[in-house]
C-alpha cells in the first residue's frame, strides 16, 4: 500500500478514501492479511459490471445476471403475443438477454456447472416462450467467446499470458484433439484449468 500511495503522490494522482475500499481475494479461510486502515474492507465489489468476492465464486454476479435478464424477458413475451415469427423473436432475445448473460463471459467461464445450469434454465425458459429452440445455444456461444479470446492471447506474443504457454513437441503426427502449436500451461488449481486456458 505504501508503495501504491507514492506512485499516487509522483503522479499528482489522489486517493479518495471515502469513495474506495478494498479486496482480499484468497481461496484459503486461514489466509489471514493485515488489514488496510486507510481503506475499508468489502466481501464483494463490482468491477466493469462483474461482481468478485473475496473466494472468487460466482454466484452473486450470476444472481445479479439472471435477476436483470429475467426483467428483459417480459419484452420477449409480449412480442410473442404480437404473433412475430421466431426468427425475429430469437433476435431479440440475442440483443437484450443474451447480451447480458453472456458479458465478459471469459472472466468467469470457471463457474461451476451448478450456476452455468441456471443460464442454461433461463434460455430454456424463452425457449419455451418462443416455442422453438435457439438458433445458436448459450453452451456453444459461450465456447465461441472463450475460444476466441484464447486465440487472440496466442497470436499476441506481447500478452502477459501467452508466456504461460509453450510450444508443442513435433511429435511426427497430427494430433486431431490439439487445437495450436501451443501447449495449455500447468493447472494448479480447478479454478485455474476450468477456465478459459482450456480452450488453447
Amino acid at each position: 500500500m505504501s508503495h501504491i500511495m507514492t506512485w499516487c503522490k509522483n503522479n499528482l494522482m489522489h486517493i479518495n478514501f471515502k469513495k474506495s475500499h478494498y479486496l482480499d481475494i484468497k481461496t484459503k479461510s486461514s489466509l489471514t492479511v493485515s488489514p488496510l486502515t486507510e481503506l475499508t474492507a468489502v466481501t464483494e465489489t463490482r468491477i466493469l459490471g462483474i461482481i468478485f468476492n473475496e473466494n472468487m465464486k460466482w454466484n452473486a454476479h450470476i444472481e445479479a445476471v439472471v435477476k436483470r435478464a429475467s426483467k428483459l424477458l417480459f419484452a420477449v413475451y409480449r412480442l410473442k403475443q404480437m404473433s412475430l415469427p421466431a426468427r425475429v423473436l430469437w433476435n431479440v432475445y440475442y440483443s437484450l438477454v443474451r447480451s447480458v448473460i453472456t458479458f465478459a463471459f471469459p472472466a468467469f467461464c470457471n463457474l461451476s456447472q451448478y450456476l452455468f445450469n441456471r443460464l442454461l434454465r433461463l434460455e430454456g425458459r424463452v425457449a419455451r416462450i418462443i416455442g422453438s429452440k435457439p438458433p445458436t445455444s448459450i453452451e456453444t456461444f459461450c465456447n465461441s467467446l472463450c475460444s476466441k479470446l484464447a486465440c487472440k492471447i496466442q497470436r499476441e506474443p506481447q500478452h502477459p499470458l501467452c508466456k504461460l504457454t509453450v510450444p508443442r513437441k513435433d511429435s511426427g503426427y497430427a494430433l486431431r484433439k490439439s487445437r495450436s502449436h501451443l501447449c495449455r500451461p500447468r493447472a494448479m488449481t480447478a479454478r485455474y484449468q476450468n477456465s478459459f486456458i482450456r480452450y488453447i
